[in-house]
Formats: structure tokens, sequence, C-alpha cells
């Protein structure tokens, strides 16, 4: 299997599911604060429990892109980040 070249600095899309929307947007708001990003609420479940977004993160290299995706799935009420 061939490695995907990545062409930085680009926007890399993030997709975070959890049980907390409300608490989701504020930790991403308020640990994506110093980097420029886009979220937006892709779908939720039919009872509500979950919720997931859609985020997009402009990132300058590998270092960069990996270390937002380890913020995101530390966010205690995220259950998955791909």
């Amino acid at each position: 299997m061939k490695e995907q070249i990545i062409d930085y600095p680009c926007k890399w899309p993030y997709k975070v599911i959890g049980s907390d929307r409300v608490r989701i947007e504020e930790e991403i708001s308020t640990k994506l604060d110093h980097m420029q990003f886009e979220m937006s609420i892709s779908n939720q479940s039919k009872k509500g429990r979950y919720v997931s977004f859609q985020v997009e993160v402009y990132v300058a290299g590998d270092d960069e892109r990996m270390a937002v995706f380890d913020i995101l799935k530390n966010i205690s009420t995220v259950k998955i980040v791909f």
C-alpha cells in the first residue's frame, strides 16, 4: 500500500463523534483557539445521544496534524475521532 503524500500547509478534515454537543463545541473552541479551524455539526443520532462534527483545521505539517488529532481524542465526551 502506498503512503499518502500530503501537500502542507493545508486544511485537514477530522470527524468527531461524541455524547455532549455543547461540551464538545466548547472544548474544541477552547483547545483550538490558537489555530484556524471550521466546525459544523454533521449528524445527530435519532435519540440525540450522539452527535458528529466535521472539524477542518489548517495544519502546517504532520506533527501539527497529529497534535490536533490527540487534542480532539482527549476531550472527555468524545468517543471517536477519524
